[in-house]
């Protein structure tokens, strides 16, 4: 049986993948051999949590339908600000490849003007 410090890195390391809910994290541990209860899975998140803040990740909890919860890294620093050049390269962008890429991308090119 791995550590808590063992089964804290292997969980950072599981959310570093990609996010995940308590019932993929279920999962994961039956997969890695791991004979802890779901009840020790929170404990282990919110540790995590503890541990990484201050740092430049934390941990987010998103809820989604039926109050299912997502647990995320995210890098304190992940987002950047625009530069001029930024901006110019946007606008060349938007206004200079064909129409149908335009329209296709709408959505996308609507969330970055809106930044």
């Amino acid at each position: 049986m791995p550590t808590k410090s063992e089964i804290l890195l292997m969980l950072y390391n599981r959310l570093k993948q990609s996010p995940c809910t308590i019932d993929i994290l279920d999962n994961w541990k039956r997969k890695n051999g791991l004979a802890i209860s779901t009840r020790s899975l929170y404990r282990y998140l919110n540790e995590l949590s503890t541990a990484l803040n201050g740092n430049n990740e934390r941990i987010e909890v998103y809820n989604g339908e039926n109050n299912k919860k997502t647990w995320k890294i995210e890098f304190n620093d992940s987002r950047k600000e625009f530069t001029i050049f930024d901006i110019n390269s946007f606008y060349l962008i938007k206004h200079f490849i064909p129409k149908s890429i335009v329209e296709h991308r709408k959505e996308s090119l609507d969330k970055i003007e809106k930044s």
